[in-house]
C-alpha cells in the first residue's frame, strides 16, 4: 500500500469510544444548561409564551455556540450534522427546562 492510501484509510476510521464520550459530555452540558436556564426563566417571572420564547432563544444560542466550538463541523466530534445538533438542542432537554422553570417560579412567586 502506498502512503496516500494509508493516510486516506486512517482519516476514514472512526473511534467509537471517542464519539460516545463526546456525546455523553455534550448531553451532560445540555442537561446542566437547561436546568440553569429553566431556573433563570422561573426566577425572572416568565410565564406562558414569554417562557417558551426564552427557551427557543436559549436553545438557538446553545446550539450555535456548540457548533461554533466544533468549528461548524460537528461530524468530526459527534454523529450529528449542524442541523441535527440544532434540533436536538431544541427538543432534547425540554422537560428538564419546564420542570425547573415551574419549580423556580413556584418557589419565588407562589410561596
Amino acid at each position: 500500500m502506498n502512503p496516500i492510501d494509508e493516510n486516506a484509510e486512517k482519516a476514514m476510521t472512526l473511534n467509537v469510544e471517542v464519539f460516545q464520550k463526546n456525546t455523553r459530555q455534550i448531553e451532560l452540558v445540555r442537561i446542566v444548561l437547561y436546568i440553569v436556564l429553566g431556573a433563570i426563566c422561573g426566577i425572572c417571572g416568565f410565564t406562558g409564551l414569554d417562557g417558551f420564547l426564552f427557551y427557543t432563544g436559549a436553545s438557538a444560542v446553545i446550539a450555535l455556540s456548540m457548533a461554533a466550538h466544533m468549528q461548524f463541523a460537528p461530524m468530526k466530534y459527534i454523529n450529528e450534522t449542524t442541523v441535527q445538533l440544532l434540533l436536538s438542542c431544541m427538543t432534547g432537554q425540554f422537560m428538564s427546562f419546564v420542570t425547573f422553570w415551574t419549580l423556580s417560579y413556584s418557589l419565588v412567586y407562589v410561596y
